[in-house]
């Protein structure tokens, strides 16, 4: 039902109002995927910091092995939500380019429907009959 809401939210936006919001969703997207590479980034770090401690075997974990390891775990989770907020983007910004689609088919059909009722229908000049 979330998505249905959104479409009736896009849906009574004017034209230009649906561009401006294609272009939000365009900002949005590539701040996500930033964020989403940077916390990808920061979690190898730190599981790179951890790993040696997971397979020495001793599992002998000191205060700084267990902080890289939380560390690492919840900036990948934050990566994980970052890309669930990017698919969101990603799925409005095509609703908007569908929604802009079916609009301009909308206009262009009207458009031509207008023109085929202004022509007059083509008629022969009859003589009249000699009475």
């Amino acid at each position: 039902m979330k998505y249905i809401d959104l479409l009736r939210e896009l849906n009574r936006l004017t034209t230009t109002k649906l561009l401006a919001e294609k272009v939000v969703c365009t900002v949005k997207m590539s701040v996500y995927k930033l964020i989403e590479f940077a916390l990808l980034g920061i979690t190898g770090g730190f599981a790179g910091l951890v790993m040696p401690k997971l397979f020495d075997g001793s599992m002998d974990w000191d205060v700084p092995a267990m902080v890289f390891g939380l560390i690492a775990l919840y900036t990948g989770i934050f990566a994980v939500i970052a890309r669930v907020n990017h698919g969101h983007q990603l799925g409005k910004k095509e609703l908007i380019i569908d929604l802009l689609a079916y609009r301009m088919n909308r206009t262009v059909r009207a458009a031509s429907s207008k023109r085929r009722r202004r022509k007059a229908p083509s008629s022969v000049d009859k003589q009249p009959e000699p009475a």
